[in-house]
């Protein structure tokens, strides 16, 4: 998976920051980090606690090589706690 992939479909109150709105029509939005970590994590979940566990509400931390938090609900991403960046190269 891209590393930007699991935050791709964050909830656009998400996304957006309290910035001029020219600057979403120029794709700056909060993209999060550490996607692949994210991902790893919610895997493992499922696997220890169980399905159920991974879909309820979860807050995971990403430590070390950079830090970040990303809020999960129903195992879908619903914040993170990176600030905005430019759209990274080549991604849609």
């Amino acid at each position: 998976m891209f590393r930007y992939g699991f935050h791709h479909d964050l909830p656009r109150v998400a996304r957006l920051l309290p910035i001029p709105r020219r600057y979403e029509a120029a794709r700056v939005r909060r993209y999060g980090f550490h996607g692949l970590s994210y991902e790893f994590l919610m895997g493992e979940l499922a696997r220890l606690a169980g399905r159920q566990a991974a879909q309820g509400r979860v807050i995971l931390a990403h430590l070390g090589n950079g830090a970040s938090l990303a809020a999960v609900h129903n195992g879908k991403p619903v914040d993170t706690s990176n600030e905005f960046q430019p759209p990274p190269l080549g991604y849609p």
